[in-house]
């Protein structure tokens, strides 16, 4: 079908073939092929025929009444509605029948509907934004582009939306079976204490890092970081807190193992400078990518978005600091921080990597209490609202050892304290704060 009509204007995508072909098998099959368009989230809106949004709304409500459905039924109630001669009376829908070959294509016509609804509300969008341009209004592109947000994520995560059959599914986990492939694909820790009891961070899945001030999220990051590149991973990190050259500078003084206080001082001998400059050049030639500039959340987005393309593993230091971008407004900090944690949980979805998110812990009040530093739980979170619920595994850091009378076992515990189909309890981990260094057990 052409896309300019003969006074030359354009016409909104649609594909009239695809809809009566879907409304056809509909109409033949209508027990499957309605089940398959509400697995989709298939909406009377997807079509942009009027005659056709009529009918699948007629049938929609047919079904949600059990009523059974064929060319009469289907007619009967058209006519009751007066709706029945708007279409095209009994003819148009014996015409769908006939000219629907099989309904076993049902689904490919779907699929075509939807791709074409999808294209129209992109066209909607952007010509809203234009028309506010062309009459002036360009000030307010921004506030129009921020309000959109939500909409915007929900049109690139449609797919995500959409639910398949048990069947569907089935195939799918039989298939790994048979490739002996992991149901979820893991990036394995760079902390052999940790990756023997996590496996690894779930691609597609956000982890949470969490601590109190100065307990360890940025040292987690680096050790982690620095691992995942000498095996080969490749790595991007967003800092939010730190520059470029501090992240690489602690990267370089872990791997030269040179002390980083020293280091910032100023006070390396001659033969130290030696050993971080051949660091400095090792994690020079490492796949780790690290942006230091500060971003509002849907800079942010962007980010992930980019990156995953070119990465194994983000990682997002920190939460906290993600500058809010305007244009939405929340009753509180809480409600904000939900609101990001599920956009990003789903944007990470469709994005397919692994996701680590740096938390800070609000800060201990000590006062009257017997345990001055106690350890940290997943109630601590609850500030974020609801980043614990859509994390996939979270980690808690605790400086204090597992076993306070044998210092072989660590001078630190990773608590790994929500791990959704894993392993969840305590790791201990061996921090080396000359060089602000996470270490697995004799690693």
């Amino acid at each position: 079908m052409s896309v300019i009509d003969q006074p030359g204007r354009r016409l909104p995508p649609y594909s009239e073939e695809a809809e009566r072909g879907l409304l056809g098998s509909l109409l033949i099959e209508s027990e499957r092929v309605y089940e398959l368009c509400v697995s989709r989230n298939l909406t009377s809106e997807a079509f942009y025929i009027p005659a056709h949004t009529l009918l699948f709304e007629a049938i929609t409500n047919m079904k949600r009444g059990t009523r059974p459905i064929d060319l009469l039924t289907v007619g009967e109630l058209l006519k009751k509605q007066g709706s029945l001669d708007k279409i095209g009376g009994y003819s148009f829908l014996e015409n769908l029948i006939e000219g629907t070959p099989t309904s076993f294509h049902a689904q490919y016509y779907l699929e075509i509907v939807q791709q074409k609804f999808a294209e129209r509300q992109w066209i909607g969008l952007f010509a809203e934004g234009i028309d506010m341009i062309y009459s002036g209004q360009f000030d307010e592109i921004s506030s129009f582009i921020m309000e959109q947000d939500e909409k915007i994520s929900k049109m690139l995560n449609a797919d995500q939306l959409q639910t398949d059959s048990i069947s569907m599914a089935a195939q799918s986990l039989e298939e790994s079976i048979n490739l002996k492939a992991p149901v979820i694909r893991k990036i394995k820790s760079g902390i052999n204490t940790i990756a023997n009891r996590i496996l690894g961070y779930a691609c597609g899945k956000i982890t949470v890092i969490a601590a109190r001030p100065s307990k360890g999220k940025t040292s987690m990051a680096c050790s982690e970081g620095l691992a995942m590149g000498l095996r080969g991973d490749r790595v991007s990190i967003l800092t939010l807190e730190m520059t470029a050259e501090e992240y690489t500078a602690r990267m370089a003084c872990i791997r030269a193992e040179i002390p980083v206080e020293d280091y910032i001082d100023g006070k390396l001998s001659d033969e130290q400078r030696e050993q971080l400059r051949l660091g400095l050049q090792q994690v020079g030639r490492l796949p780790i990518r690290i942006n230091a500039k500060g971003m509002n959340f849907k800079q942010v987005r962007e980010w992930m978005r980019k990156e995953s393309k070119m990465s194994d593993i983000l990682m997002l230091d920190l939460f906290t600091k993600i500058r809010r971008a305007g244009g939405k407004r929340f009753s509180n900090d809480q409600a904000e921080c939900s609101y990001m944690a599920r956009i990003m949980s789903d944007d990470i979805k469709t994005l397919g990597v692994p996701l680590l998110l740096m938390h800070q812990i609000h800060r201990l009040d000590t006062w009257g209490n017997k345990d001055k530093n106690p350890a940290p739980k997943l109630a601590d979170l609850k500030d974020t609202g609801a980043l614990e619920e859509e994390a996939y595994m979270v980690m808690l850091l605790h400086d204090v050892p597992v076993d306070k009378e044998n210092s072989s076992k660590g001078n630190y515990m990773a608590i790994i304290a929500k791990h959704r189909n894993g392993w969840s309890g305590i790791c201990p981990v061996l921090f080396i704060p000359e060089y602000a260094q996470f270490k697995g057990i004799g690693q």
